[in-house]
């Protein structure tokens, strides 16, 4: 994902839903005051966490791009993926001015959509 001026100020999570013939899940970069570099989850269709010890993402401050890489391998080697990304910051102090901002690469809406469908590559 690439931003405009990405910034360390407010909680924000970084999303990819990932759809396959078989499998579907997401992969979830979070980060907040004191842990900006982020932390990111692997879960299945049910939410739970799924083991992935190759998972990475990489926040850059200075080019404004998040970066979040998933091998096939934690996916059960799929031939194709179709993915859908968002971005969320959260803030407020309190319940009465909580506010959650949605953003996605896809459209001008805050819903986005699967991408077609991701080859991997011949090999």
């Amino acid at each position: 994902m690439t931003f405009t001026d990405l910034r360390r100020t407010e909680p924000q999570s970084y999303w990819a839903t990932i759809a396959s013939r078989r499998q579907f899940g997401a992969l979830l970069v979070s980060t907040s005051p004191g842990r900006f570099k982020g932390r990111h989850r692997l879960l299945d269709g049910n939410f739970a966490n799924v083991k992935c010890p190759r998972l990475s993402h990489r926040i850059d401050y200075v080019d404004d791009r998040v970066t979040m890489s998933v091998p096939r391998s934690c996916l059960g080697r799929p031939r194709w993926v179709r993915v859908d990304l968002a971005n969320f910051m959260f803030r407020g102090e309190t319940e009465a001015d909580f506010q959650e901002i949605t953003d996605n690469p896809h459209s001008a809406g805050t819903q986005g959509r699967l991408t077609r469908r991701l080859y991997r590559a011949a090999g």
